[in-house]
């Protein structure tokens, strides 16, 4: 009986400790949307089984017969995405001139900090656009999208 109290009660303080006492930081910060292209290769398949509607309606009580026409419809359209393998990229900050309202941000690629500009490539990745709160990345004509985690 004392065994199960004491069991309980370590199982809520450990829930209790998770919910109020986790460190935030534990995320990376990087949240990022993807946006990929789609190859323009559809293959248009039709299925080939047709259907038997010659069952007996269980509500009518009476076996109605039904030509069957046989239908070709197409089946769904396969997408086919480029794979595009990510290094690891964190977005930490916009800087912006404010004399010449030139826009900059400082980036880490794979632990490796980089200071870019629009339309500069580093690592075959292409700074597409700079917001004022996130940034899109083009590599291999797949963009995606990070964003600044303050």
């Amino acid at each position: 009986m004392y065994l199960l109290l004491i069991l309980t009660l370590l199982i809520w303080s450990f829930i209790i400790y998770k919910i109020f006492f986790t460190n935030e930081d534990e995320n990376d910060g990087n949240l990022a949307t993807e946006t990929i292209r789609v190859n323009e290769k559809v293959e248009d398949k039709f299925d080939p089984i047709p259907l038997l509607l010659n069952y007996r309606d269980p509500f009518l009580k009476t076996a109605t017969v039904v030509k069957n026409k046989r239908k070709l419809t197409p089946s769904k359209k396969r997408v086919v995405r480029n794979q595009v393998s990510w290094p690891k990229i964190k977005y930490s900050g916009l800087i912006q001139n404010k004399v010449t309202n030139e826009r900059r941000i400082n980036i880490t690629i794979n632990n490796k900090n980089y200071i870019m500009k629009e339309n500069d490539k580093v690592r075959d990745i292409l700074l597409v656009k700079i917001h004022a709160d996130s940034i899109i990345l083009s590599k291999n004509k797949v963009t995606k999208s990070f964003i600044n985690p303050k």
